[in-house]
């Protein structure tokens, strides 16, 4: 179990420390909790109010799957076109070349 990485079961899920949204910040007179989905995938906006407002931006399964701030997007379509004309060039020089060997 540990090796492929299962947690062992328990009636009870531990409280993760680290899962709390509000680290330091006590929100009184909780009305209600509302989440929302953003564009960003596994984001969401999470907001409780009540005497107090508290707002933030969660993402339980960490940020994985977001670009960083400097990834270059030119790069990457200059990559992207690189790799189409390499194929385009390159597919009929490799069947030409399978055609004479089998010749």
């Amino acid at each position: 179990e540990e090796a492929e990485g299962l947690v062992p079961y328990g009636p009870v899920l531990p409280m993760d420390p680290k899962r709390v949204l509000s680290y330091s910040h006590s929100v009184a007179g909780i009305r209600a909790i509302r989440a929302a989905p953003t564009h960003l995938e596994s984001t969401s906006l999470v907001a409780a109010y009540g005497l107090d407002l508290f707002f933030t931006r969660t993402s339980p399964s960490g940020t994985f799957d977001q670009l960083s701030p400097s990834f270059s997007k030119t790069n990457l379509i200059v990559t992207i076109l690189a790799l189409t004309i390499g194929c385009v060039v390159g597919g009929p020089l490799v069947r030409r070349k399978v055609t004479k060997q089998a010749w």
